[in-house]
C-alpha cells in the first residue's frame, strides 16, 4: 500500500518542466535563461532566472513550439509555430498552462501590391491590430500601415509610417478611428553608424489643429538607442 501511494504522489507532483521533457525527450531544443540584472535582486551569482524558454525544433530546423516557465518551472505560456512550404512563418498561436489560447498571431504575403500583412486576434479570435508593410522593388519599406480595433473588431485607432530610400523610419500620422484628417504626427531623425545603420533614434510628435502642425509641449521626444555588433 505504501508503494502505492508514493507512486500516485510522485504522478500528481510531476512538474510542468518534467512533463515538457517527458513528451520531448527525441526531440531537439535549446534553452534560453532570462535574468533580472537590477541591483534589488542581489548579487548575480546568487540570482535564479526570471523566465526559462525551451525551444523546440522541427524536421526543417526552425522553431516549432516555444514553452515559457517561471521561476519555479511551472508552465506559463506554450506557443506553437506554423510555416508554409517556402518555410515562412504563417501563424503563432500563444496558448495558457492549460491549452486556452492568449493570441493568435497570423501573416501573409501579397506579392502582387509587394506587401505583408500581419494580424493579431485575441482569446476568442476576435481581431486586434492589422500592420500592413509595403515594400519597393529593392525590398525596402517604404510605408507602414498599423490599425487599431476594438472588441467588436470596429477600428479605434490608425497610423501611417512613412520611410526613406533605406527604409527607416522619416513621418508617421496618426489618425482617430477612420477620420481622412491626421490628428497628429510624429517625425524622426536618426543617428547613424559607419554602415548607414541606425543608433540613434528621435521620435517628436506634433500637434495638427486646423490644418496647422504645432510642436507638441506635452511631453519631451522619445529617444531609443541601440548598440550594434558587426561579426
Amino acid at each position: 500500500d505504501l508503494e502505492k501511494l508514493t507512486t500516485t504522489f510522485s504522478e500528481e507532483a510531476r512538474s510542468s518542466l518534467d512533463e515538457f521533457c517527458r513528451r520531448n525527450k527525441k526531440n531537439d531544443f535549446s534553452m534560453v535563461l532570462v535574468y533580472d540584472d537590477s541591483p534589488s535582486r542581489g548579487k548575480e551569482s546568487a540570482r535564479r532566472p526570471i523566465r526559462s524558454v525551451f525551444r523546440i525544433f522541427g524536421k526543417r530546423g526552425f522553431v516549432s513550439e516555444e514553452d515559457s516557465f517561471d521561476p519555479f518551472m511551472t508552465l506559463e505560456s506554450a506557443a506553437l509555430y506554423s510555416y508554409d512550404k517556402g518555410n515562412n512563418l504563417t501563424q503563432l498561436t500563444v496558448n495558457d498552462m492549460d491549452g486556452r489560447q492568449l493570441r493568435r498571431e497570423t501573416f501573409t504575403w501579397n506579392k502582387p501590391t509587394a506587401s505583408k500583412t500581419h494580424s493579431v486576434y485575441g482569446e476568442t479570435n476576435q481581431l486586434q491590430r492589422k500592420t500592413v508593410t509595403e515594400l519597393r522593388e529593392d525590398g525596402t519599406v517604404r510605408r507602414v500601415v498599423r490599425t487599431d480595433y476594438d472588441s467588436g473588431e470596429q477600428p479605434v485607432t490608425r497610423s501611417e509610417t512613412y520611410c526613406d530610400a533605406r527604409g527607416v523610419p522619416e513621418k508617421e500620422l496618426v489618425y482617430d478611428a477612420d477620420e481622412a484628417d491626421p490628428k497628429f504626427e510624429y517625425t524622426y531623425e536618426h543617428k547613424l553608424d559607419a554602415k548607414g545603420n541606425w543608433t540613434e533614434e528621435r521620435r517628436t510628435r506634433v500637434t495638427i489643429f486646423n490644418g496647422k502642425r504645432m510642436p507638441d509641449s506635452s511631453g519631451p521626444p522619445e529617444i531609443t538607442e541601440r548598440e550594434i555588433l558587426y561579426y
